[in-house]
């Protein structure tokens, strides 16, 4: 790979995600399917409190966590930064 795009804010990588998103698969003879992945917030000792809202939660953007809504396609390219489930 030769080239790439740097990104100072989280807000200019989702927008150009989405603008991929919508070119890949473009000038195939059906269409690719999008499918929408939703992160789960629920306390994994006490999954019953509710420590602050879900709609709080799913609202926070930060280089730390994954996004709340991931958007993919089948045949996209992906690559996963770091291991989330390390056992």
């Amino acid at each position: 790979m030769d080239k790439g795009i740097l990104c100072p804010r989280n807000e200019d990588v989702f927008r150009i995600n989405d603008i991929a998103m919508g070119l890949f698969g473009q000038g195939l003879p059906q269409p690719l399917q999008e499918r929408v992945f939703l992160s789960v917030n629920t306390h994994m000792e006490r999954p019953d409190e509710e420590v602050l809202p879900s709609e709080f939660l799913n609202t926070i953007n930060s280089s730390e966590l994954p996004p709340h809504e991931l958007k993919l396609k089948e045949g996209c390219p992906l690559m996963c930064l770091r291991n989330i489930n390390p056992k």
